[in-house]
């Protein structure tokens, strides 16, 4: 079990986050799109890409791991790929791009991968963690951002 010091949590991530995941969650469920979000949906700080892996100051100000992806088919594959490493480490997963307010449902039925959120702004995380590209993972057991 991982202990976290309460001391480095990032309280106000953790809010954006919550914040995120329950006025969100609830949105991506119906296509009529009931807190009047303009789509699409697209990153202001954050672009399609690949980067190495790098350590980070304090990871678990945010105490879970967490994921993002964009709609694109790289992505989504990606997503694929790691479904079962996430769910094994109980991780949640955003959807920072996205064309339509259901398009997140979809892509939780196509992946398998139910923990997955719409969030359309990452700029806080972003610059908190120096993240050049996406997708990544914020792994928080080994301090890592990694694709």
């Amino acid at each position: 079990m991982i202990s976290y010091n309460t001391n480095f949590i990032n309280y106000r991530l953790i809010t954006i986050l919550i914040i995120n995941i329950s006025c969100l969650s609830t949105a991506n469920s119906t296509p009529q799109n009931p807190l009047g979000l303009e789509f699409p949906i697209r990153p202001k700080s954050l672009t399609f890409g690949v980067f190495k892996d790098y350590a980070v100051e304090n990871p678990n100000q945010i105490p879970f791991m967490m994921f993002a992806i964009g709609n694109d088919e790289t992505s989504i594959g990606w997503l694929e790929a790691n479904t079962q490493f996430f769910n094994n480490n109980n991780a949640i997963g955003f959807l920072i791009s996205s064309d339509y307010p259901n398009e997140v449902q979809e892509i939780r039925e196509k992946t398998g991968f139910i923990k997955l959120f719409l969030m359309p702004n990452v700029d806080e995380l972003v610059i908190q963690y120096s993240i050049p590209n996406y997708p990544f993972v914020l792994d928080t057991q080994q301090g890592l951002i990694r694709q």
